[in-house]
């Protein structure tokens, strides 16, 4: 318990910095009022490491059973956007990411805690190396174009245009190649 004691501690410390000095019983009633004033932030963290916990015992569990878990999960934290984090987190912990875009995409409904909201959408985004030439970025477009990953090879060519802009949108590439 060197963590409560130490809490006490400097909260008292803190109390007689300030110029209170507290008798016993003043100190009980400090204390008191310290555990009502932090109750409801306590209960808070521990229902999202409840919520947390219960994503993390799922890697135990195999097939229906594991969906089932997750599933319910997923429905307690609806509309809890703390909870809806601590679920997201412990599915990108397990590696489930269909679990991680759920909670994410009921996160963004919820329209709160935006910083974390945007720092799961970079972890779930996957990591395209862009080309190192506007080339090779050209050469990358055409092989998926040829295989037709149209969608594939439209995304891969923004992103290239953002560093080289003078290159040719995929509709102007894919007309370029059927002419060759």
């Amino acid at each position: 318990m060197g963590g409560i004691s130490s809490l006490l501690k400097t909260f008292f410390d803190l109390l007689h910095a300030g110029g209170f000095d507290l008798s016993g019983r003043q100190r009980i009633g400090a204390v008191l009022i310290l555990v009502v004033a932090l109750a409801p932030s306590l209960v808070r963290s521990m229902m999202v490491s409840h919520t947390r916990n219960r994503v993390l015992q799922t890697r135990t569990l195999d097939g229906l059973a594991r969906q089932e878990a997750e599933a319910t999960a997923l429905r307690e934290a609806e509309g809890k956007p703390r909870h809806l984090v601590a679920v997201a987190e412990a599915a990108l912990t397990l590696g489930r990411e269909a679990l991680a875009h759920s909670a994410v995409a009921a996160l963004a409904r919820t329209g709160e805690e935006r910083e974390a909201l945007r720092s799961l959408k970079r972890r779930l985004t996957p990591k395209v190396a862009l080309p190192a030439t506007p080339e090779e970025a050209l050469i990358v477009a055409e092989r998926l174009l040829e295989a037709g990953m149209e969608e594939e090879a439209a995304r891969r060519l923004e992103l290239a245009r953002s560093r080289w802009p003078d290159l040719p949108d995929a509709a102007t590439l894919k007309v370029t190649i059927g002419k060759g």
